[in-house]
């Protein structure tokens, strides 16, 4: 990157003004791409500095081995690993005390294990397109979340959300395809900026959903109108409309 040949440039002239030093300083890495390789597993890491890893399109399996090597990397806060094939998440997970963004759209998972509330900087979670059924499965969510991408998972309807409402930060929360049957009061209670719900079989909105008074982002695509008296005042302000299925 060209952070990493800036440092470097630096090491340079220090050497050329003042000689070398004894001893070396460890190399700077911050990011690690390798998608689409067929490398089986995370490689282990010399260097403690990797702030970013994405290993998509590989067939790695998220077992312990891997979450115990990404946890040596006490700086990691971004892992991807989408496209993969995988079904299950390890427990170890909860080793990664740092991560902030964890995507692991377009896999075959279908529960995370519930240690995954420990993850206390986890900001972002990415599942779209996995096997997920039930919200139940997610297990207790890590509190701090504030982006949730749940889309074209198999959810058979929402019968609970406990988990949802109880994530007091989250700004962005993505059900597209999801069978959503329904729609809870309290969602206003959240500072909601992006909500997609499209193609659910909801009839009715919650008599507080007008007071999401943050939220710019609506998607309703395929689902029933609603006028626009009944939806948050940004979105109703800038004429949303269930065709174009988005408001901004």
């Amino acid at each position: 990157t060209q952070s990493t040949w800036g440092l470097e440039a630096i090491g340079w002239v220090r050497v050329l003004l003042f000689g070398l030093p004894r001893v070396f300083p460890p190399p700077v890495v911050q990011s690690f791409l390798i998608r689409d390789s067929m490398i089986s597993e995370v490689p282990q890491f010399r260097s403690a500095r990797v702030q970013y890893i994405d290993v998509s399109a590989n067939p790695i399996l998220l077992s312990a081995l891997t979450f115990r090597r990404l946890a040596t990397l006490s700086r990691l806060t971004f892992f991807r690993f989408a496209h993969g094939g995988c079904t299950d998440v390890s427990s170890v997970v909860a080793q990664l005390l740092n991560l902030e963004q964890l995507h692991l759209g377009y896999n075959r998972i279908s529960f995370l294990p519930a240690e995954m509330a420990t993850l206390k900087r986890l900001r972002i979670l990415h599942l779209a397109d996995n096997q997920i059924r039930s919200l139940d499965d997610l297990g207790a969510l890590p509190p701090h979340l504030q982006s949730l991408v749940l889309t074209r998972n198999l959810l058979l309807g929402i019968q609970s959300w406990e988990y949802i409402l109880s994530l007091s930060e989250l700004t962005r929360l993505d059900l597209q395809g999801c069978d959503v049957d329904h729609l809870p009061w309290g969602l206003s209670r959240l500072p909601l900026v992006h909500l997609a719900v499209s193609h659910g079989r909801f009839t009715s909105l919650p008599s507080d959903f007008a007071n999401l008074l943050h939220l710019a982002f609506l998607d309703m695509r395929d689902t029933r109108r609603f006028p626009l008296s009944e939806l948050p005042p940004l979105c109703a302000r800038q004429g949303c409309t269930h065709d174009a299925g988005c408001c901004f």
